[in-house]
Formats: structure tokens, sequence, C-alpha cells
């Protein structure tokens, strides 16, 4: 058959025998099935994981449409303030465990160690010490708390709910992880709607039937978290069965492992979510609440990622725990590619339809939360990069430089934000948000380059910021001609960059599309 394009190149010399020519037949061939198995392997995980973002998706664009229009725009502040706090206290707590965990109990599991058990036990008894120690200090500091933060007592409330569902969050979060670990996504996906499904349902009938408050819409989330842990924790039972093994140390590498996690864990929590605590201590609720918005939309935006960050995490650990250096580098280059196809037009519809967006989801009232949107338009390629490098780094063990980027990171975040939200407002912690994942981005992408030893393909790039263009070209033109019609130019944007894409399809691009079709084909044949 003829050799695809796609596939690794031989160099033409002319005096090969018969043999030399049979034998690189054969070993192209031999590549060619390889890829064409790892990719299948990693589209099929991806599908399950791709799935679960879209149940975070649905239900976060939903969760912040709805509630939004049910309750007061300083009780949706203090609710989704509420949220942000739970994840800060969760990875503050976490000091790396679920990192942790994931690379080591991935790689027991996969490579059938008989230290598994003796890494679940330890890891998990440390990581829920820490969590419900935390958990009991902010309920009980509850009051001098909300009047520092939320400048009212009045709000202790928020901080008492933090205390307790953090503690369900953490098992929630820290359960998932393992799941994951094993690589079954299929769990992940089926926790993931739960999760979502019951953090939408639970407020929204709590404010419907009970009262139209923060404490019950905060008081119906607790309960979707709630939903996740128990769901979780049977998934867990189902992968790894029950087993408590204490005896031995888990060792230096993973202890050394464990500190720069810590690290990373915590310039995690103070880049992501302490500007919520900073907004906060310099702004009201409602104008938190036009931040948070805005932030619903980027959450949204980048669940829709075409390739999912946790599954290039485990995925690299399954290949680096069976030694499989070349498929690495493999699967890295197709997600970079893939990733910025549809990152790229998604930054630019963001900048360019800001307005419209905002608009589309919520009430008048959020209007001015689309200059939030557009400081936050430069994101979603960057946090897609970021995301991708730092865990191609952690999988490969190399966990020392991704620190120090997630350090500079929250460094950023912290010092733009108190210098920025002052000046600015609620925009300049959309500014600093961004900033902060794109200084560590920037330093990151030729790390990689070097790690893997793969170059820049500017040639990929080409393809997105094309579509983009014509795209913007094409919103512009029906806006100047049609005036009130969001949602028109909000379907026109990926419309235009899906045909252009379509226009300029390469040998890979096919090869990747044969692939998804020949994994749906069998599941259908499945079922």
């Amino acid at each position: 058959g003829v050799i695809r394009s796609s596939l690794p190149r031989i160099p033409l010399v002319p005096k090969y025998s018969a043999i030399d020519s049979e034998l690189i037949r054969v070993n192209v061939i031999k590549s060619f099935m390889r890829i064409q198995r790892m990719l299948k392997r990693a589209l099929k995980l991806n599908t399950y994981s791709i799935a679960s973002q879209g149940a975070v998706l649905i239900t976060g664009v939903l969760f912040a449409v709805i509630l939004s229009r049910l309750v007061s725009v300083t009780d949706y502040g203090l609710l989704t303030s509420f949220i942000s706090f739970v994840v800060f206290i969760t990875i503050l707590s976490d000091m790396g465990l679920r990192t942790t965990a994931t690379k080591y109990v991935g790689d027991a599991f996969f490579s059938k160690k008989s230290d598994l058990w003796k890494y679940i036990t330890q890891l998990t008894t440390l990581r829920f010490i820490l969590v419900i120690s935390m958990g009991i200090a902010v309920f009980l500091l509850a009051e001098p708390l909300s009047r520092t933060i939320l400048h009212d007592a009045q709000y202790a409330f928020v901080f008492q709910f933090t205390g307790i569902v953090s503690i369900i969050y953490s098992a929630m979060h820290f359960f998932e992880g393992l799941v994951s670990a094993a690589n079954r996504y299929e769990y992940t996906f089926a926790g993931s709607a739960i999760t979502n499904v019951g953090r939408l349902v639970l407020p929204i009938i709590a404010v419907m039937f009970i009262s139209p408050t923060a404490e019950w819409a905060i008081a119906g989330v607790a309960g979707g978290y709630l939903l996740g842990a128990v769901s979780y924790s049977v998934f867990f039972r189902r992968v790894y069965g029950f087993k408590f093994e204490w005896s031995g140390g888990l060792g230096e590498e993973m202890k050394r492992y464990a500190i720069y996690a810590a690290l990373i864990g915590w310039s995690v929590a103070f880049f992501s979510y302490f500007d919520t605590v900073l907004l906060n201590a310099f702004l009201s609720p409602d104008r938190v609440a036009l931040y948070k918005a805005a932030q619903q939309v980027l959450i949204g935006v980048v669940s829709l990622a075409p390739i999912s960050y946790f599954v290039i995490f485990t995925f690299f650990v399954e290949l680096e725990a069976n030694k499989k250096r070349k498929e690495q580098v493999e699967a890295y280059a197709q997600a970079l590619k893939y990733g910025l196809v549809f990152f790229i037009p998604v930054s630019v519809m963001m900048f360019v339809l800001s307005s419209e967006i905002i608009g589309f989801l919520f009430l008048p009232t959020y209007a001015a939360s689309a200059r939030a949107l557009q400081a936050f338009a430069a994101l979603p390629a960057f946090y897609f990069l970021f995301n991708v490098n730092m865990n191609a780094l952690f999988a490969r063990g190399e966990i020392r430089p991704a620190a120090g980027l997630y350090i500079l990171a929250a460094i950023l975040s912290v010092a733009l934000n108190v210098f920025l939200i002052p000046i600015f407002g609620f925009v300049g912690s959309a500014i600093t948000y961004s900033a902060a994942f794109i200084a560590p981005t920037i330093i990151s992408i030729p790390l990689l380059m070097q790690r893997l030893s793969l170059g820049i393909n500017l040639r990929a790039l080409v393809k997105p910021f094309l579509a983009s263009a014509v795209a913007t070209a094409s919103v512009l033109f029906v806006k100047s001609q049609i005036t009130g019609n969001e949602l028109l130019l909000i379907i026109l944007f990926p419309a235009v960059c899906a045909a252009v894409y379509l226009a300029l399809l390469d040998d890979d691009d096919r090869r990747v599309l044969k692939a998804l079709v020949e994994l749906f084909r069998g599941k259908e044949r499945a079922a």
C-alpha cells in the first residue's frame, strides 16, 4: 500500500538491497500500526474525559445562567465566592497528595507493583488528616474570617459551610484522582455527571421552593458535592477493591515528589482561587458577581478542550510505566496540534463577541462582565498549553521545573491582584488571572520542546489563525447588517471556522478522523 506523508519519513538511498528495502517497509508498517494503536487508545480515554468535561460545561453554564436569575447579584457573588473558597481550601490542604497519588498509584497499578495498597492507604490517610484539620479551623474561625474578607459578620455562614464542605469536596477530589489513575474514565464521566447535575439541581430546588437566598443555594451545592463524594468512593471500590496496608515507608523518591507537588498545590491555590479572596477584600459581593459571571464563561470554554489535560497526565503515566517514550512524544505532538486548532479561534471569538456572549447568557445587570471576558480572551490557548505542559512534566517525574513555573504564577497572581484590583476593579483581577497563566506558559514551551526533542511547527498555527481571521470578518460584516441577534453571531463564528478547517484537511487530520469513526463504530457494535 501507499505510505502516507504523515508517517515517519525514510530517506531515499539508491543502493538498498532487496532485503534492506523489505526491512524498511516492514519497519514503516510497524511504526504506522503502533501510532494507530496509540491514537485509538488515547482517543478512547479522551472520549470519556471529554464527556466528563461536557457535563461540567453544560451544568456549569446552566448553573450560572439560572442561579444568577433566581438570586440577587449580591447573593450570587456570595454563592460563587463560597465555591471558590471550598476549592481554595481543598487544594491548599491537599499539599500535592492527589498528584502524588495519581502518579505513584497509577504507576503501581499498571506495572503491577506490590506497593499499590501501601501507597493508597498511607496517602489517603494523610490527605484526610490534613483536610479535616483545616476544615475544622475554618469552621471555628468563620466569624472573624467573614468580618475580614466579606466585611460583615452576618456572612459567617459562608465560611461555616466552607469548613464542612471542603472535607466533602476533598473526598470527591481525591477519589476521583485515584479512579483516574487507573484510566477508568467511564467512572469519572459518571461521577462528573452525578456531581454536576446534583450541584445544579439541588440549589435550584432549594432557592425555588424554600428561600431565594445565598444560604439555601450554598446548602444545595453542598448536597451536590456530597453526592459526588459518595459516587467516587463507590467507583474507587470497584476499581481497586479494599485492602489496608500500612507497613513500610513511602520512599525518598516519592517524598521528594510530594514536596514539589505540595509547592505546586499551594501555588495553584493562590494563582487560581485566591483572586476571589482578594476581590472580596477589596470589593463588594455584587462586583465580585460580575467577575465570577465572566470567569464562569471562561471555565465553560476551557472545559470544551478537545484534548483532556488529565488524560495527558494519566496516559503519560501509563506510557512512562511501560517505558514508551516515543509514544509520549507522538501523543504530546498530537495534543498540541489539535488543542491549538480549537483554542486559538475560541480566544479570538471571546474577544470579538464578548458583549454578545454575556448578553445572551446573563441579565442586563451583568453587562459590565463583558470587559472582564475580554481580559480573559487571550487565556484559553495559553491555559491549554500550560496544563498540557505541566501534566507532561508531572507524568515523566520532572516535577522540579514544573514547581518553579507554578510558584512564578502564584507570585504574579498575588502581586498583580494587589496592584491592579484597586485601579481597575474586577477587570484588574481578570487581567491578572490571564497574565499569571501566560507568563509561565511562554517559559514552559521551550522547556518541553527540549525534554521531548520536538521542534515548534509554525505551519500548524496557520490554519487556526486563518480560520479566526475569516470568522472575525464574517461576524463583523453580519453584525454591521443585523442588530440584536446575539445567538446568530455566536453560532456563525465556530461554523465559519469549521468550514475553513474542512477545506484544509491534511493526511494527519484524516487519520485522526478515521480513528474516531472506527472508535464509535466499535462502540455501536458493542451496544
